[in-house]
Formats: structure tokens, sequence, C-alpha cells
């Protein structure tokens, strides 16, 4: 009776021991850094296996693809005919048209079609790229959509593995104003045309915004797997709808041919973008292939038109953000799991010289176990607190 008594509490102290042992080891190798890779790999894989949703009908994609550019025999379209593209889409009456391409057209611009048409449409978004080197890396948006206030920063968030995971809701730099990106700029202009918000003085502005925080919970430098992340203006996970299809797309020809019906396009957001290789503008992301698959990137109007959904599926259908633990919760979730590691293995370690000892082969293979034993302990341990 005292025998059991006393291997009892030696199992107890055992794990009482290990517990706080293996959790600072595993929390301290987390703080260097050493497990983001594999957990934001786990994280990847969580979103993979996640059920995808079904396209998104309130956007619709115009992607300039390698044979759009071919009929014009040149790397960069005229003016003119996006100027046709932007009023035939128009006609179609959309709630807002994002232009995902850069174009800085002035004044004084010798091509005057395509100023007018920025100046005439209350409901075009242009693009600017405000993050990076300012002489080599920063484009700025039309003058005269910026003077309108009808920009978004489609400056794109890609980590160390090239995929992106995170995206802008605001950017706030020092001595310029507030810049909404410009996925979140087209959902909140529809969200106004469908009077879920009131008109913003400054729809840049993070208080102008009328959405609840709480329902787009802001990235930290620490956040999930994160260690000592980049963190600034307003990041927010991206909660991708799914891997392929998430929205319907037809091409520049298509529409400057008349191929599509005008209901294609009506009460929608429509996103103009690059979606050919030559444009430069492709991105992985955690859908873009796994250990067995060769990663496929996507073009960056696709990952607008994600954010772009993120934002009206959470405001309209209730659709739950991404969210992660406090850093408090995670190191008592980290305890927790070490702490059933280390009962499992007690157990199991006991279990097995008991039954060795009593059929009188405590020879080489109780040795092995022990060591296996411990190896698969260290591994149940460390991967515990992390699945």
């Amino acid at each position: 009776m005292m025998q059991d008594v006393k291997s009892w509490l030696s199992q107890w102290v055992g794990i009482g021991v290990v517990t706080p042992l293996v959790t600072l080891v595993v929390l301290g190798v987390r703080g260097l850094g050493l497990l983001q890779p594999w957990e934001l790999g786990l994280y990847d894989l969580y979103l993979r296996l996640r059920p995808a949703l079904p396209p998104d009908d309130r956007i619709v994609i115009v992607g300039i693809n390698e044979a759009d550019i071919r009929q014009y025999d040149t790397s960069i379209l005229p003016d003119r005919v996006y100027a046709e593209l932007i009023e035939k889409l128009q006609q179609m009456q959309p709630r807002v048209i994002g232009f995902d391409i850069y174009r800085d057209v002035s004044p004084n611009s010798e091509e005057q079609t395509l100023q007018k048409i920025f100046q005439d449409s209350d409901n075009l978004i242009g693009i600017t790229k405000v993050i990076g080197n300012a002489d080599t890396e920063t484009v700025d948006a039309p003058e005269i959509l910026r003077e309108k206030g009808q920009i978004g920063a489609n400056d794109v968030i890609a980590e160390a593995d090239g995929r992106v995971r995170r995206g802008f809701l605001s950017i706030n730099l020092p001595n310029r104003p507030e810049i909404p990106g410009f996925g979140v700029h087209l959902a909140l202009r529809y969200l106004e045309a469908e009077g879920q918000l009131q008109p913003a003085k400054a729809p840049n502005a993070e208080e102008d915004w009328h959405l609840r925080p709480d329902d787009f919970p802001r990235f930290r430098s620490n956040t999930g797997g994160y260690v000592g992340a980049k963190a600034g203006g307003y990041q927010i996970l991206i909660n991708y709808r799914g891997g392929t299809e998430a929205f319907k797309q037809v091409s520049l020809t298509d529409i400057l041919e008349d191929r599509v019906p005008p209901e294609w396009g009506r009460d929608r957001i429509i996103l103009i973008g690059a979606v050919s290789e030559s444009f430069n503008d492709l991105f992985l992301t955690p859908y873009s292939g796994g250990i067995t698959r060769v990663p496929k990137p996507i073009p960056g109007v696709v990952i607008q038109a994600h954010l772009a959904s993120q934002v009206l599926s959470t405001v309209l259908d209730g659709r739950p953000p991404l969210r992660t633990l406090p850093d408090p919760l995670e190191w008592l979730w980290t305890a927790l799991w070490a702490g059933v590691g280390a009962g499992l293995t007690w157990k199991y370690r006991y279990g097995i010289e008991a039954r060795s000892q009593k059929q009188g082969k405590w020879t080489k293979f109780a040795t092995l176990s022990r060591i296996m034993i411990a190896l698969a302990a260290v591994g149940t341990l460390v991967g515990s607190a992390y699945f």
C-alpha cells in the first residue's frame, strides 16, 4: 500500500517539476521566434482546411490579362482604353468602381478623356502606394481623385515567406493624413450606399467609419504565432473566403466588346486590376499551396477584393473575424497542454516499467523504452502547445 502511495506521489512530483520546465522552454523558444515559421504554417493549414465560402456576389473583377495587352501591342495600356472601360462600367450602374491601376493623371495631361472621367465619377476610387522609400517605392494617386478624397492605399504586406496574411484597414504616416486601405474604402462606399454608414466627413478617419473595432481585431506585433512583427497602421488578419473562384471575373476585352450583360455589375463593387504576370502584381497567400503543391500566387486586385469582402461579410452577414488568444491565455494554454503531455508520459512510462518487471524481462528493452518515451514526451509537449 505504502509502495503504491509513494509511486503515485512520485508521479505527481515528476509532473509538477516537468510541466513548468517544459512550459518555460517552449515559451522561451517561441519568444525567440524560432517557432514562428511552423506556427504560421499551421495557421495556413487551418485556413485551407476550412470550408470555402461561396463567391461573394457583391464584388466582381475586371482582370487585365495577357490577351488584353497583346491587342494594343504595348505593355502599358493607353489612357483612352481605361477611359472607355470605365465609361462602359458606369453604364452598368455599380455602387463603386475600384481602379487598381497606378495612373497619375494630372490636370496638364495631354490625354483629357480619362482626366474628365476621374473628375465626373464620384463613385470611382483610385490607388496610391505610401509605404517604402519615397523616391523609389511609393506611387502617387491621380491628383484629381486625391483632391476629391477618392483614394485608397493598396500596399500589400508580404512576409518573409512571401505570403500575404495581413492587410490594412488604414495607414497613418508622419505628417500625412490617414489613408484607408483600398479594399476597405470600396467596402465603406458600398455600405454607405446600403444605408449602413452615415456619410463620413473624412472617410479616412477611423472615428468616422462607424465600424465596431471589436469586429476587426487590430493586429499587434505578437498576435498569434507572430513574434516582433511590424504592426504599423491599422492591420488585420485577412479572413480569406477561400483559395479559388471567390469572385466572378471577366476580362477587359469582354467589357469593351460588350460580352457582359449590364446586370453583371449593377449595384456591385467592380474592381479593375491586372491579373497578368507581366504586371508583376502577384502574391502568395495561405491558399497558394501546401507541402506537396507548387505555390500558386494570386493577383493583388484579388487580395483587395478579399479585404472588401471581409468588411462586407462582417458588417452585413455577421461573419466572425479571425481572433487569437491574448498572451496571458496563450501562456496558460501552453502550461495546460504541457501538464497533459507530462501526465500521459509519466503514466505510460510507469506502465511499461511495471509490465517489464512483472514478466521478468527488465532488459535493454526497458532502457530503450525510456529513451523513446522521453523523446515522445518532448515531441508531445512541444507539439501539444500548438495544435
